[in-house]
C-alpha cells in the first residue's frame, strides 16, 4: 500500500483529492494549519492530521510516504494576499515542503499548477500545448510558474518523479465564494438577477471532481520516470464562451432572475482565451 503525504487538504481541490485518496488503496497523511480546520466538502473517513503550519514541516513527517501531494497555496485567483505573504507561503514554502520530502525518501511528488502560468497566447497559438512558454500576467501566475521551474529542478536534483498538472476553468462545490461559479449559482438559488460581463472569453471549463481524479490517477499510474517531469493541462479539451457557460448553468439552476450578461466591464488581467492541449509531456 502507498503512503500519501497532501497538503492543502482542506483547499477547494485539495479537498476533493484527500476524499479519492481516503476512498483509494492509499494510507494518507494530511497537513492542515489548526484543529478546526476542515476539507471544503464532507469525508466519509478521516486521514492522519499533520496539523502545523507547511513552513514548519520537516523530513521525519513525511516518514515512510512513497508520495507528496502539495496542493496548498495562498492566494488563488481572485483571494487577495499582500505579495510578502504570496512569496513565504506559497514558493518559500513549497521549496521547503519538497527538500523535506525528497530528505525523507518520497519518490513521487505530485503538484498542481494553473493556466495562469501561460499568459496571454494567441488564438492562432491555441490549444495550449502543456510545454507552451510561459508568460504569466499577474503575481498569481508567476508564483505558480516558479514553482514549477524550482520543482522541476529540485527533482532533477534528486532523481524524483514529478507529475505536474495545470489547472484550467475548475468549478463546483466548495469554491470560494466570489469566483464566478459560486456568484452565479448563489444568484440563480435566491432568485436575483446576475450581473455580468459580455463573456466573450473561451475558456475550459472543468468540474472539481474531474480534476481531483486526474491527480489521484498521476499517483497511482506506473509510468513515471526518475528524474523527469510529466506536464498535462487539466482540462475537458471543450471549448466554451463564458457567457454560454453562464446560461447553461443558469438553467440547469432553475434559477428564476435575469441572467444579464454586458453589464460589468471586463478585466484587463483576464486572459481572453484558454483552450487547452490535453497531451502530456515528458521533460
Amino acid at each position: 500500500m502507498k503512503k500519501i503525504f497532501i497538503s492543502g487538504a482542506t483547499g477547494f481541490i485539495g479537498s476533493y483529492f484527500l476524499d479519492l485518496a481516503l476512498n483509494s488503496n492509499l494510507e494518507v497523511l494530511a497537513l492542515r494549519r489548526n484543529e478546526i480546520s476542515r476539507p471544503k466538502i464532507q469525508i466519509k473517513k478521516e486521514p492522519k492530521w499533520v496539523t502545523k503550519n507547511i513552513l514548519a514541516l520537516e523530513a521525519n513527517d513525511f516518514k515512510n510516504c512513497d508520495v507528496f501531494a502539495h496542493f496548498a497555496f495562498a492566494g488563488v485567483v481572485p483571494q487577495k494576499v499582500n505579495f510578502e505573504e504570496m512569496i513565504r507561503d506559497n514558493l518559500i514554502s513549497t521549496l521547503k515542503a519538497l527538500e523535506c520530502a525528497a530528505n525523507s525518501g518520497v519518490k513521487r511528488i505530485i503538484l498542481a499548477g494553473s493556466c495562469h502560468e501561460y499568459g496571454c497566447i494567441k488564438l492562432d497559438e491555441q490549444p495550449i500545448k502543456a510545454d507552451a512558454r510561459l508568460n504569466p500576467l499577474n503575481s498569481y501566475g508567476f508564483l505558480k510558474a516558479a514553482i514549477y521551474v524550482l520543482a522541476k529542478d529540485i527533482c532533477k536534483k534528486h532523481n524524483l518523479e514529478l507529475f505536474y498538472g495545470r489547472i484550467f476553468s475548475a468549478f463546483g462545490e466548495g469554491q470560494f465564494n466570489r469566483n464566478f461559479w459560486p456568484s452565479l449559482k448563489d444568484a440563480a438559488l435566491k432568485g436575483q438577477d446576475f450581473r455580468m460581463t459580455e463573456g466573450n472569453q473561451i475558456l475550459d471549463f472543468i468540474r472539481v471532481e474531474e480534476v481531483a481524479q486526474e491527480f489521484l490517477d498521476a499517483t497511482l499510474r506506473n509510468d513515471l520516470k526518475s528524474g523527469k517531469v510529466c506536464i498535462k493541462n487539466i482540462g475537458t479539451g471543450k471549448a466554451t464562451k463564458l457567457v454560454d457557460f453562464a446560461m447553461s448553468e443558469w438553467s440547469r439552476l432553475n434559477a428564476t432572475g435575469k441572467l444579464l450578461p454586458g453589464q460589468l466591464n471586463s478585466l484587463t488581467d483576464k486572459i481572453c482565451n484558454y483552450i487547452p492541449d490535453l497531451e502530456e509531456k515528458f521533460l
